[in-house]
């Protein structure tokens, strides 16, 4: 998509103020490829330390119940509940 030079990209799911602006592309990249690296990770992160780390290197994302559930679908199932960030 970078390729294209866009002008404006509209996120499918953002903060309502946020512009649509293409550095949501790098924004993105950024997002994926530190949760890369977490996972990649020795020992593996556990569900509940790869969100704190996923939420305190992005505290800026919206939603991050979808992060919890691919935290636990990657990394097992969790020893307790969702934690309480996440309700946010």
């Amino acid at each position: 998509m970078e390729a294209l030079h866009p002008r404006a990209v509209v996120a499918g799911h953002k903060q309502r103020a946020r512009p649509d602006d293409p550095a949501c592309l790098e924004d993105t990249r950024r997002y994926v490829q530190d949760a890369i690296r977490l996972l990649d990770a020795t020992p593996k992160p556990t569900p509940q330390a790869f969100f704190d780390r996923m939420t305190a290197r992005h505290p800026d994302r919206i939603n991050p119940a979808p992060l919890w559930y691919s935290s636990v679908g990657l990394l097992g199932p969790a020893a307790h509940a969702a934690p309480a960030s996440s309700g946010s």
